[in-house]
């Protein structure tokens, strides 16, 4: 670990630990002057404080250690925790055994859960109709952006197909992610209330959807994939018009004065008239090119390296606003 990275870390992890101590045992920890060696018991104290917030600490001998080294000075601990090798390495397999231990701990229930929706005649899938009534367990219609959120999460292949062992495997690691932050979950015992934690989290995914561009832009390039037939190269057109209309208007910063609605309509338009397969250099520059997009395709330079394509829908979508009585560049 560089030492930028490690102060950087440092520095948020400060500032994590006072923001969810100060809210768990008062305003003391809010001052950076505070001093754990006034406390009874204080290593103890910090140990458990610390360990409970981040899990950093595997063995309460790392954590004596470094905090009598610190002087129990919260922001020196962690200078010396990222500059002392043992107890980083002893940190890292304790996070990995629980990790893999709280995963285990899940798998039976999210096994339970996945045996309502298998193909019987292929135990470790679930098929379309399968998926159909796991959507419904969740409270999703096909047409939902959430749907897209969740097999995504599940690293689905394709429309129709989803593999239990990557249902348990992207669960599991949510579950793991979840249960270890400091606000963890309510416990998850049973079918139910795994489908309660899952909901929760899809409501997460579609709000990050529509906020965060390089969460969307990973979305949308993933919606290529999954959209395919197997065995294709390109996307079917009639499978990529549908797809364009769910997730296209929901990326973070599209203003719909600046790409109207009958924009969209227009490049499906123009690919109708072609009657092609969408490519992956198609899908993915058109999400390039529409975040881009000024008014009324102002800032559209034809010597830029656009493919043809999109030189084609720019004319025609000039033509139809010149057609409308307004002006174009």
């Amino acid at each position: 670990m560089s030492s930028s990275t490690s102060r950087a870390q440092k520095e948020k992890m400060v500032t994590e630990f006072r923001s969810v101590t100060n809210a768990m045992y008062g305003t003391f920890f809010l001052i950076p002057s505070f001093d754990l060696s006034k406390q009874k018991h204080s290593v103890t104290y910090f140990f458990f404080l610390f360990f409970s917030v981040f899990e950093v600490f595997s063995r309460p001998a790392d954590a004596s250690r470094i905090c009598k080294k610190s002087g129990y000075r919260l922001e020196v601990a962690f200078d010396l925790f990222y500059n002392d090798h043992l107890a980083q390495q002893n940190a890292e397999r304790s996070m990995q055994s629980r990790s893999k231990a709280i995963a285990e701990a899940f798998e039976g229930v999210l096994n339970v859960q996945f045996n309502e929706f298998q193909d019987p005649d292929e135990p470790g899938r679930m098929d379309m109709n399968g998926l159909m009534r796991y959507l419904e367990e969740l409270s999703l219609t096909p047409e939902d952006p959430k749907v897209l959120c969740l097999c995504h999460l599940l690293h689905s292949p394709r429309l129709g197909v989803l593999e239990r062992a990557d249902f348990l495997k992207y669960w599991a690691a949510l579950l793991v992610q979840a249960t270890t932050s400091p606000s963890p979950p309510p416990p998850i015992q049973t079918a139910d209330e795994m489908t309660k934690f899952q909901i929760t989290t899809l409501a997460e995914l579609d709000r990050r959807l529509r906020s965060e561009l390089s969460y969307f832009e990973e979305v949308y390039r993933y919606t290529f994939d999954f959209g395919r037939d197997e065995g294709q190269k390109s996307l079917a057109l009639s499978t990529a018009i549908p797809l364009w209309e769910l997730i296209l208007p929901l990326a973070p910063g599209l203003d719909p004065n600046v790409f109207k609605p009958e924009y969209l309509q227009w490049w499906i338009e123009l690919l109708r008239s072609r009657n092609k397969s969408v490519s992956r250099d198609t899908w993915n520059l058109f999400l390039d090119f529409v975040v881009q997009l000024e008014d009324r395709f102002a800032n559209y330079d034809e010597l830029a390296a656009w493919p043809s394509l999109i030189d084609d829908y720019v004319t025609l979508a000039r033509e139809k606003l010149g057609s409308q009585g307004m002006d174009v560049c």
